[in-house]
């Protein structure tokens, strides 16, 4: 009996310790469970702990920690989980939930991971479809009336993006000289004081006339997959 009121002790604190940390490595449990691999493996699954999509999923978090935004996306530190389960899980479920599919640079900004490490998998997934729409490639949900709607509402979203003048485009292209590596929501932001039209999509828009957007492997919404 004793013995089994110190394993119970041990549980409670290092739940303590677990919430406190707010993320953990099954290593870190250990040392807090003062037990095996297994051990913590099996405390993990009955305390119904959500796992990083990035990170190599070695982080873990209680369900009564975690905080999802709107698209289900909760991230602490370097670590980031999803509502949805693993990356594979979270981008088909962010891509099908979504009004009007999502790019790959869109979906990178999204799960704050490079989009060249993971999108080339969803290119045949049966659960999306991939067509190019306004210039950029679209991950699009399979169904074929979601689909159907979420192209509908791209197009109409590529049509509604205002241009931005001449003098508009000159500030922002300055601003990208000075931070080539910056996403178009980034650009934005530092603009929003006294370019107010500088929107990501207006921004977007912009450099995809001029041909601006280059082709390769980070994650900012400057990029875009060909």
């Amino acid at each position: 009996q004793a013995g089994m009121q110190t394993t119970s002790e041990i549980v409670r604190r290092a739940l303590r310790q677990f919430g406190l940390a707010r993320i953990v490595t099954l290593s870190e449990l250990m040392v807090f469970l003062e037990c095996s691999r297994r051990t913590a493996q099996r405390h993990l699954k009955n305390w119904g702990c959500v796992t990083s999509y990035n990170c190599n999923s070695i982080y873990y978090a209680l369900p009564a920690v975690v905080e999802f935004d709107v698209n289900g996306l909760w991230r602490h530190r370097d670590a980031c989980f999803s509502s949805y389960g693993n990356l594979v899980e979270t981008v088909t479920g962010l891509v099908c939930a979504s009004a009007a599919g999502l790019t790959a640079a869109e979906l990178g900004e999204m799960l704050a991971v490079n989009p060249h490490s993971f999108i080339s998998r969803f290119r045949s997934h049966p659960a999306l479809h991939r067509e190019k729409i306004g210039g950029r490639f679209v991950y699009l949900a399979a169904t074929t009336a979601i689909r159907a709607r979420q192209i509908a509402a791209r197009r109409e979203t590529e049509c509604r993006v205002e241009q931005l003048s001449d003098g508009e485009a000159v500030v922002v292209l300055v601003e990208l000289i000075k931070d080539p590596g910056s996403s178009c929501a980034e650009l934005s932001q530092r603009l929003q004081t006294h370019t107010p039209q500088a929107t990501p999509q207006a921004i977007e828009a912009l450099l995809l006339r001029h041909d601006l957007l280059k082709k390769g492997g980070t994650a900012d919404s400057l990029r875009r997959e060909h």
